[in-house]
C-alpha cells in the first residue's frame, strides 16, 4: 500500500506514514476476524506475503507462514514458517495440523 503526501519532499517520511497506516489496518482486520470467527488466535494460521499482516498476526499469537515467491521481495517479518511456492503450502499445513487423507 502506498500513499503520496502532498507538500512533502521526503519519500522516507511518506514511507513511514504508509507503513504505520498499513500496520494499523492489518491490526484492525485481524482483530475483527478473530472476533467474527470466535476462535482463539493460537488456533488461527495466517498465510501471507504482507509484512504488516504477518507482524500483526504474530503480535496476536496467531501462527504465521510467510509466502516468499521466487523473484519477488522477501518477507522480512519474523514468522513460524516460510514457503516459496503454493505447492509447499500443503506440507506446511500438514506440519501444523497433521497429515491429511490422500485419496
Amino acid at each position: 500500500m502506498s500513499f503520496l503526501m502532498g507538500g512533502s519532499s521526503s519519500s522516507q517520511k511518506a514511507s513511514v506514514v504508509s507503513r504505520q497506516t498499513e500496520d494499523a489496518v492489518a491490526k484492525r482486520c485481524l482483530d475483527e476476524l478473530v472476533a467474527a470467527i470466535d476462535m482463539e488466535p493460537t488456533q488461527i494460521v495466517v498465510f501471507s506475503s504482507n509484512n504488516s499482516l504477518l507482524r500483526a498476526a504474530r503480535e496476536r499469537t496467531c501462527r504465521t507462514v510467510a509466502f516468499n515467491p521466487p523473484n519477488e521481495r522477501r518477507v522480512d517479518a519474523s514468522t513460524d514458517e516460510a514457503i516459496n511456492s503454493i505447492a509447499d503450502l500443503r506440507g506446511c499445513i500438514e506440519s501444523i495440523n497433521g497429515i491429511s487423507y490422500r485419496g
